[in-house]
């Protein structure tokens, strides 16, 4: 078997990629409408929260485990031969499942086995995306191309949601059908990866996943800064896993409305990410931590007003103001972390990164999944507070240890 171990020179930096933007838009296109019916046949036909509490807890743990052993993956070997191989296998576990899925009892072991073996592969994926990207785009553009991937994502996130409520409408369309287009997402994502000009300039003195983790903690703990945003997007993933659950739960038993509704709060998270992403490229500034910390407290209140007034159109509203706010928040994280982190120890710090701010993620779909079915709009309240006081807590912590 050939190696993915290359002795290239090293990648030309270009000022935009158009493949390695399409990559990702194709394959989150196909995940999100996959999410989109997942979500809500399993809250239609179980009628609670739990089963797709269990799903996202799962899943959740296999991103931990694979966040385990991706840095030195992606720091050693060939990034563009990972992102290949990583949709390719994403690919084989949807199509495989698609050929034996129940569309009218969906069997919650399969789609659990396949959610966890999506989330393994994805956590080698995205650091091997967000390690790539600085080696294709230049400093100068970096943020520049980091706000247009994140308006673009969010603009499929506003496509994929009304293209998921309408399919559903159709009567051939069910899980089986979403199963299948995801899975070719991935397969165009693969060939469009292939495309990239990249050449991988690999490194000489290698480390086990164990010795890479403890690497990667290094250096973060060397970058307190780092440290601390870090640490509050654990909370802040913590209980925003909550919301996942929460949306089509109040929809479909609270609400009593129809699944295009739900599409049109996906719609409106997505309409705020986007007009965020175009006002960030606008400015092109550099990622600021005061300011992080502001856009995540100032929209983490905005949604708990959410939990007041059980009302669809204001949620609506809210919904479309906190996004705004907070994806301004993930598109100065990622550059953060980008910009204060060397070319060598990204995959390794990244790897730390992701396995940091998911670790958490699990135990709040699980708990969310149990009490969603009791408490309900006021899971709002719930999420808004926990995620101010926490990340209050832990900032406060980190300026008292700098005072020192």
């Amino acid at each position: 078997m050939k190696s993915l171990i290359q002795t290239e020179p090293i990648t030309q930096t270009h000022h935009f990629s158009w493949p390695l933007l399409t990559s990702a838009v194709i394959s989150k296109l196909g995940s999100i409408l996959y999410t989109f019916a997942l979500n809500w046949y399993l809250i239609k036909l179980t009628g609670n929260a739990s089963a797709l509490g269990t799903i996202n807890a799962v899943a959740g743990v296999a991103m931990v485990a694979g966040n385990l052993f991706s840095g030195p993956v992606v720091d050693q070997h060939n990034r563009q031969r990972l992102l290949i191989c990583s949709d390719l296998l994403s690919a084989v576990a949807c199509i495989t499942v698609a050929l034996f899925i129940n569309t009218q009892r969906p069997q919650i072991v399969l789609l659990t086995v396949m959610s966890g073996i999506l989330a393994f592969v994805f956590a080698f994926n995205s650091p091997s995306v967000k390690a790539i990207t600085p080696e294709i785009i230049d400093k100068d553009h970096l943020p520049r191309f980091n706000a247009t991937t994140n308006s673009t994502s969010y603009l499929i996130k506003l496509v994929g949601p009304a293209l998921g409520g309408l399919l559903i409408g159709f009567s051939f369309m069910n899980l089986r059908a979403f199963m299948w287009l995801n899975g070719w997402s991935f397969v165009f994502a693969a060939v469009l990866d292939a495309t990239l000009r990249y050449r991988f300039a690999p490194i000489h003195e290698k480390q086990n996943f164990i010795n890479s983790l403890i690497t990667g903690f290094t250096y973060l703990r060397q970058t307190p800064a780092l440290l601390d945003i870090i640490i509050i997007c654990a909370w802040v993933n913590f209980f925003y896993a909550g919301l996942d659950i929460l949306l089509p739960y109040l929809i479909h038993h609270v609400y009593q409305l129809p699944a295009i509704n739900y599409s049109w709060l996906l719609f409106a998270q997505a309409a705020g990410g986007i007009l965020c992403g175009l006002w960030v490229g606008k400015r092109n500034r550099e990622a600021n931590l005061q300011q992080m910390f502001a856009d995540l407290v100032g929209g983490s209140a905005i949604l708990g007003l959410a939990g007041f007034w059980p009302n669809y159109w204001f949620l609506l509203v809210i919904t479309f103001v906190c996004e705004f706010i907070m994806a301004r928040f993930n598109i100065n994280f990622f550059a953060f972390v980008q910009t204060h982190t060397s070319r060598e120890f990204l995959g390794r710090v990244f790897s730390a990164v992701f396995l940091t701010v998911s670790c958490l993620a699990p135990l709040g779909s699980l708990l969310f999944g149990q009490i969603i079915n009791q408490i309900g709009n006021f899971t709002f309240l719930i999420i808004s507070l926990g995620t101010i006081v926490t990340s209050l807590i832990t900032h406060l912590i980190f300026r008292i240890k700098e005072t020192k």
